[in-house]
């Protein structure tokens, strides 16, 4: 019966150390995902900003257009006064 006992605490132990080992890879793998999900963050709000510049930019390139346009409408009609 003593060895019954001793073989059953044998095989408890055996699976608690199994467990702990599941355990010990679960948290493994969330560590692993939170970083994934930190570095995703991280390059979204780079996206983010990156796309934000090229608004800023494109607003800038459509002025400067308005601009040149502006500016050539004024040569247009200098140069209309001189013809010959």
């Amino acid at each position: 019966m003593l060895g019954d006992v001793a073989e059953l605490f044998s095989k408890v132990g055996h699976a608690v150390s199994e467990a702990n080992n599941g355990v010990d890879s679960i948290t493994r793998s969330v560590k692993e995902h939170t970083l994934g999900s930190s570095e995703i963050s991280r390059h979204m709000e780079r996206i983010a900003q990156m796309a934000e510049q090229n608004s800023h930019a494109i607003k800038k390139t459509s002025d400067h257009a308005l601009e040149l346009e502006n500016l050539a409408a004024g040569l247009r009609g200098m140069v209309a006064r001189f013809k010959v």
